[in-house]
C-alpha cells in the first residue's frame, strides 16, 4: 500500500507488459471479491500466473496494433501498481470507452478518477473522438458516482455479456466534449507510450 507522501502526487499510466504478471497477481488477490463482481474478466479469477502472462501479452499486442489501449496504473516514479485503466473502441465509430479498476489498498484516494479523467482527455486530444463513454455494471454505485463527478451524463442501459455468455447489463455515461470534463486535481498523471492509433 502506498501513501501520498511516497507517491509524490504522480500517477503513471503505461502499457502492460507480460513481466507484470506477478504484480497483477498480487493486486487481484488483494481485491478478488470486487474484481470477480465488477470486472468482465473477473470470472476467470483466480487464474494461474501463466494465464496472466498470456493475457498481458495479448494486451501488449493489442496496444501495439492500435486495437485497444490497456494501461497499468502506477503510483509514483517507482511505479507501484495501483490498478488498471483502458480505452476500448467498442462503443461505436469515433468514440472510445474508458474503463478502470483500483486494488483494495489504493482505493478512496482519487486514483480511479484521476486515471479515468486522464484517459478521457487523451481520447479527445490524441485519438480525436467525438465522445467518450463509461459503462458501469448495474449496481456499481461507486463507479457510477465517479462517472457523474467527472461530468459524464447518463445515457441509458446497454446489454452486454460476460465472456461465458451470461448477461451483463450496464449503464452508459457519456462525455460529449473535452470542455465538459471535470478533472480532479489531486494527482499529476503521466501517460507513457500512449500514441494514437491511425484510425479510431
Amino acid at each position: 500500500m502506498t501513501t501520498e507522501s511516497d507517491a509524490d502526487g504522480v500517477l503513471v499510466l503505461r502499457p502492460w507488459r507480460a513481466e507484470d504478471a506477478p504484480l497483477l497477481r498480487a493486486a487481484i488477490d488483494e481485491s478478488l471479491d470486487s474484481i470477480k463482481r465488477w470486472m468482465s474478466w473477473g470470472r476467470e479469477e483466480p487464474s494461474t500466473l501463466a494465464l496472466l502472462r498470456a493475457r498481458l501479452q495479448s494486451y501488449a499486442d493489442d496496444f501495439d496494433a492500435g486495437r485497444r489501449w490497456r494501461y497499468a496504473v502506477c503510483v509514483g516514479e517507482a511505479e507501484r501498481l495501483a490498478g488498471g485503466a483502458s480505452l476500448h473502441p467498442r462503443v461505436g465509430p469515433e468514440a472510445l470507452e474508458v474503463s478502470y479498476w483500483v486494488r483494495r489498498g489504493c482505493r478512496r484516494r482519487g486514483i480511479a478518477a484521476a486515471a479515468a479523467a486522464a484517459l478521457a482527455r487523451h481520447a479527445f486530444t490524441s485519438h480525436g473522438v467525438g465522445h467518450v463513454d463509461i459503462c458501469v455494471d448495474v449496481g456499481n454505485e461507486a463507479s457510477a458516482a465517479l462517472a457523474l463527478s467527472l461530468g459524464f451524463e447518463p445515457r441509458g442501459r446497454l446489454a452486454r455479456e460476460y465472456p461465458d455468455g451470461s448477461p451483463r447489463p450496464v449503464l452508459v455515461y457519456r462525455l460529449g466534449s473535452l470542455e465538459a470534463l471535470r478533472a480532479p486535481s489531486s494527482w499529476r498523471v503521466e501517460i507513457k507510450h500512449g500514441e494514437p492509433a491511425p484510425d479510431v
